[in-house]
């Protein structure tokens, strides 16, 4: 069912023209790392809170227009060594990819040991992650509710700073064929933002480049 959602992609609009991939740098950009202060008692401290809102940007209107979006943000924590990722999507359309023949699921009200293995799974299968050759298995710290959208945290120890990022993200493609994903990579100083629209799914970042 499409719906028009009104309230967190202002930023992603920036990524929805003709442009491309690969747009740097970010117009007022989502403050990173993306873990933000929140009621979640299960994020370890390295987790820092962003500060930036998404509705301080004005320059587009949703009313009237449906997008299907995700939104993911990743960066290496130089201090902890390890790599920190969230990612962003509206919790009606992530439950419809999360059902389960026989079984609904619930993101809002439903089991949430049971919701963690879920995201999990789902999250493993459609973003996976190669750095400097290396690959990358991502383990869940847990997920929140904000309004009509989902946010999940994910973590993988990783102990050398990033020199090559690649991406294969599919997020929401089985279910949303209009789907487009956002893309934030952050490795020290660096920062890279990436548009992909279905059926695109493969990001490269040579850091620094």
């Amino acid at each position: 069912m499409v719906r028009f959602k009104s309230q967190w992609l202002l930023l992603s609009l920036w990524f929805l023209t003709p442009a491309g991939p690969g747009i740097s740098p970010i117009p007022n950009p989502i403050a990173l790392f993306p873990f933000r202060q929140t009621a979640l008692t299960n994020l370890p401290n390295s987790l820092s809170p962003a500060g930036t809102n998404l509705t301080n940007i004005s320059s587009y209107s949703l009313i009237n227009h449906p997008y299907y979006v995700s939104v993911s943000e990743l960066e290496w924590n130089s201090k902890d060594k390890q790599v920190e990722i969230s990612f962003k999507l509206f919790t009606d359309d992530f439950e419809e990819a999360l059902r389960q023949p026989g079984v609904k699921t619930d993101l809002l009200k439903g089991d949430a040991a049971q919701n963690k293995d879920r995201i999990q799974t789902y999250i493993r299968k459609h973003f996976q992650i190669r750095i400097n050759d290396k690959p990358v298995t991502l383990q869940i710290v847990g997920y929140e509710n904000d309004q009509e959208a989902t946010w999940s945290y994910f973590q993988s120890p990783f102990p050398e700073p990033p020199s090559k990022i690649e991406i294969t993200n599919t997020i929401l493609y089985e279910s949303k064929k209009e789907q487009v994903n956002i893309v934030h990579l952050k490795s020290s100083d660096k920062r890279k933002s990436f548009r992909l629209v279905n059926p695109e799914q493969a990001i490269l970042w040579t850091v620094g480049e």
